[in-house]
């Protein structure tokens, strides 16, 4: 289990109603049997090494995908990440060459997900860390097709409380929200 794994069983909105299913995503009759019953999936997967090519973020997503369409569970949640599919003109050059294959791993996985027919929010976060969750006050939340993530952190827990919720809201389908705490605000000097 991944720490934000972890986040979301321990966030207060956690319900019965909510099952993890930890698994092989690459093994498409274990994904199969995983769907069915449920309302919406979140996927939480990524690259273990930015060296070589890879394709298990969207091997996997292709396997999710599938599965959910003959299960006919329509919501699809997707952590996915600044820097893939529209939002790659907000990186740096050296950040473009440095994360070159998650990057494009991670942006055929985007594609995959937007061509599913499914009802789908792809979550591009800022770089996570461990704190306590500040809540949804402090989440800084753009269209990261559009303008870059701020850089500023986010808690697991905080982006696992979005994740959650875009299971059942509607603000955010179809889309690619980025999120990142709020920038602290400047006080002016006299």
């Amino acid at each position: 289990a991944t720490k934000l794994d972890s986040s979301l069983r321990a966030t207060d909105r956690c319900s019965p109603a909510l099952t993890i299913v930890e698994g092989d995503a690459l093994d498409a009759a274990s994904v199969a049997v995983a769907i069915p019953g449920h309302d919406a999936v979140i996927v939480l997967i990524g690259a273990s090494s930015v060296i070589g090519s890879q394709t298990v973020c969207a091997d996997s997503t292709q396997n999710i995908i599938s599965a959910m369409n003959e299960a006919s569970v329509r919501r699809l949640v997707v952590v996915s990440a600044m820097g893939a599919g529209n939002s790659r003109p907000f990186l740096t050059r050296f950040a473009k060459w440095m994360m070159k294959h998650p990057l494009a791993d991670k942006t055929a996985q985007e594609a995959l997900v937007r061509e599913s027919g499914l009802d789908f929010v792809l979550v591009r976060p800022s770089a996570l860390n461990d704190e306590d969750a500040k809540g949804s006050g402090a989440v800084a939340v753009v269209d990261s097709s559009k303008k870059p993530v701020p850089f500023e952190e986010i808690s697991r827990s905080d982006l696992a409380a979005f994740l959650l919720d875009q299971c059942s809201g509607e603000a955010f389908l179809g889309m690619a929200p980025g999120l990142s705490w709020k920038p602290p605000a400047t006080s002016r000097g006299t």
